[in-house]
């Protein structure tokens, strides 16, 4: 009840005002209330982009689990080259022909 009280008398001052002072008086309120949702806007898009970093990293570290799972054993690195080699030779030999 007291808010309704308030702005009765907040109303009655502003009728006493001429009517440029008036139209400066909404043209700060409407200033006033464009940068509020302006950053409500800033905030919300922020939040967004917060949001899409966070889904990024849960993907990466779900593909870091999947490489870690993946690389649990024995690797013979030797081996590996040398059967990379003899893949690679044979590809070369058979494009020769």
């Amino acid at each position: 009840m007291a808010e309704t009280a308030i702005l009765e008398e907040i109303e009655r001052l502003i009728e006493q005002l001429p009517t440029t002072q008036r139209l400066k008086l909404m043209a700060r309120i409407c200033e006033q209330l464009s940068d509020e949702t302006a950053i409500d806007q800033i905030e919300s898009k922020a939040e967004k982009s917060k949001n899409k970093r966070l889904q990024l990293a849960k993907h990466l570290l779900a593909e870091v689990e999947d490489v870690k799972d993946d690389s649990q054993g024995e690797f013979d690195v030797v081996d590996d080259i040398k059967r990379l080699r003899q893949e690679r030779i044979k590809r070369i030999c058979q494009s020769d022909v």
